[in-house]
């Protein structure tokens, strides 16, 4: 049966009312037929529509909006093949997407083993939710 693929990605950031492709991808042989997809609430699973989403071979994609801060939070996704439902779905997490924190805690010191090389260390602040990358000027 299918299980998740591990090399994906598992964290969205989105802002409110702003679509985010959710890509779900499974190993499974034979291939997926179907997929199903559900947002974890604290209280319930509120399943998603099969309209809101399309699959081709191991691959589902879902796109989500979410309209209220309620609608941040876990996606799940199972698929199904010949050999029977996905046992454990994989899960997404959706978060608001904001403007970086700048990073702290930097220190600066001369690499003594290097001529003339100085050595900057800093660590990241919250990345709002997206990738993030570091350019030093």
């Amino acid at each position: 049966s299918p299980v998740c693929s591990e090399d994906q990605k598992w964290t969205y950031g989105t802002a409110r009312g702003q679509q985010v492709d959710v890509s779900c991808r499974v190993d499974a042989h034979p291939e997926a037929h179907s997929f199903r997809w559900a947002f974890n609430t604290s209280t319930e699973l509120v399943h998603i529509p099969k309209n809101r989403t399309h699959f081709h071979r191991n691959r589902s994609l879902m796109a989500y909006t979410p309209t209220t801060h309620h609608d941040f939070g876990t996606l799940l996704c199972w698929a199904v093949n010949e050999v029977g439902p996905q046992p454990q779905p994989c899960v997404y997490l959706v978060v608001p997407a904001a403007v970086p924190e700048p990073v702290h805690n930097c220190s600066v010191w001369h690499n003594a083993s290097a001529a003339g090389e100085v050595v900057v260390s800093c660590e990241a602040g919250w990345s709002g939710g997206l990738t993030q990358t570091f350019t030093l000027e």
